[in-house]
């Protein structure tokens, strides 16, 4: 009893303590891919992010997992294409974030 009490007495001194945090984050996405005729694939993503928050890179890499066989890894760097926002033309609310999208795109061989 007297453990579990000097313990929530030391997790509120510690949250009490704590200055301010912030962070920002890519807030969603998409991944697909076409099989093209020659038996490649072209791979496509889209990152959606807040226009305040972090920007994007020149490019993003898709790492498979087990690819050509178990334990391996296969690096497909997805280079930027186009950024786009997409925000709404009027915002719902003063302060509302603002979105943006980029593109990435990337052909590549299949089995």
């Amino acid at each position: 009893m007297l453990r579990t009490l000097r313990s929530l007495i030391f997790t509120a001194l510690a949250l009490l303590a704590a200055g301010s945090a912030s962070a920002t984050h890519i807030m969603g996405g998409e991944i697909w891919w076409d099989c093209l005729p020659n038996g490649q694939y072209r791979i496509k993503m889209k990152i959606y992010r807040d226009c305040n928050g972090i920007p994007l890179t020149s490019g993003e890499n898709i790492t498979l997992r087990n690819y050509p066989n178990v334990g391996g890894l296969l690096n497909i760097p997805m280079p930027l294409i186009t950024m786009t926002d997409v925000s709404p033309d009027c915002a719902p609310w003063p302060g509302a974030l603002t979105l943006s999208c980029g593109s990435f795109t990337q052909n590549g061989g299949g089995n």
